[in-house]
């Protein structure tokens, strides 16, 4: 692989890009469970939804590219169950190492 190719993969080039927060949010009635913040490059959000939207995984291909979007709790296992699909058939490491909070 071309060196400005293997770029693209690497989490450090995405390290002064614009991030974006991705919020994972209880119901609020659930004081017990924490809510979870991540950041990622606007650049590698780009490339989640847009693999999301070629593997057809209906919650992460509707993933704004700004603005913001909410889904109901009850969505929150197949969010992970489309994070995990992803971490199974895709080797981007930078996109794997900015979504890693969220899959775990």
């Amino acid at each position: 692989m071309r060196a400005e190719y293997r770029k693209r993969v690497e989490s450090a080039t995405y390290r002064d890009d614009i991030v974006c927060e991705i919020r994972l949010q209880p119901d609020p009635r659930d004081e017990s469970v924490e809510r979870l913040v991540g950041w990622i490059s606007e650049k590698l959000l780009g490339r989640l939804r847009h693999l999301a939207i070629a593997y057809e995984l209906p919650l992460l291909s509707r993933l704004p590219t700004d603005g913001q979007m909410t889904f109901p709790e009850t969505q929150l296992p197949s969010f992970e169950d489309e994070l995990a699909f992803l971490f199974d058939v895709v080797s981007d490491t930078a996109l794997l190492d900015a979504i890693a909070p969220l899959h775990e």
